[in-house]
């Protein structure tokens, strides 16, 4: 068992279901390559685990990083440092990323969820 190991990658659609939420931010975070690196499995099985679900390794990071999105944003962290925790390789990158899936920037998301809670 590699030492870090949290919990064991699916290897069925129940299992799939229990995937942590943990293991979702360090794949998000760190790539696939790093997650099952992670797991003492290469990337391959990783993905073709993600396929036998009926699961595409690609959807669920970016339905990850979705659903990490608002939570990162309503804390004080920097916008820097909720891009790197995004896995994303620049700001700009995560700029485009929040224009295109919530049409607006961080700054304005940030507001909007200070402003709701």
């Amino acid at each position: 068992m590699p030492i870090g190991r949290l919990s064991p990658l699916p290897s069925s659609a129940e299992e799939f279901a229990l995937l942590s939420e943990e293991m979702a931010v360090f794949l998000v975070r760190f790539g696939p390559r790093l997650a099952a690196s992670r797991e003492g499995i290469s990337e391959r099985t990783l993905r073709r685990r993600f396929e036998r679900c009926g699961r595409r390794l690609a959807v669920y990071t970016k339905e990850s990083r979705l659903k990490m999105v608002p939570r990162l944003l309503a804390t004080d962290l920097s916008l820097t440092t909720v891009s790197d925790r995004l896995g994303f390789s620049s700001q700009q990158t995560f700029a485009r990323f929040m224009r295109r899936e919530f049409n607006e920037t961080a700054t304005e998301a940030r507001r909007r969820l200070k402003a709701d809670s």
